[in-house]
């Protein structure tokens, strides 16, 4: 979100490629798979549908044009951590480095987007998807 201190209050948009995949994939018999594993996709002819990789976010500033709060909308599953343990998961670690980049601490708020058939689930990639790191990756 370059250009977050272009105004008093501002929208900014943008896309954030690699953030989200159709979780339902098209065998090359056109039958539907969820969440299809590495070993499945030499069989797969691609996703079901698109996925909308927009991100807005909206700023709201004091008078002093400082920061103080942003939301960002966007879509896609906030489970990215998975297990048992409870975690502000990919949301949590985007306000972090929100707060890095501005050098200032404030509250980002998120927004989901439409998710429905949409997570963050790549069967193209051999990385672990479901971990700490992975959050960090699509914050």
């Amino acid at each position: 979100f370059r250009g977050a201190a272009a105004g008093p209050d501002s929208i900014q948009r943008g896309r954030a490629e690699g953030l989200s995949f159709n979780r339902r994939w098209l065998d090359r018999e056109g039958r539907a798979v969820t969440n299809p594993s590495r070993e499945r996709r030499a069989q797969l002819a691609g996703p079901e549908g698109p996925v909308d990789p927009e991100v807005t976010a909206v700023w709201f500033r004091g008078a002093d044009l400082s920061p103080r709060a942003a939301f960002v909308s966007a879509s896609n599953h906030c489970d990215t951590v998975g297990g048992q343990r409870i975690a502000a998961d990919w949301p949590g670690a985007m306000e972090r480095e929100i707060a890095r980049g501005l050098g200032v601490d404030l509250p980002v708020f998120f927004l989901p987007g439409a998710q429905g058939n949409i997570n963050h689930f790549d069967p193209q990639t051999e990385r672990d998807q479901t971990c700490f790191q992975e959050a960090q990756r699509l914050a």
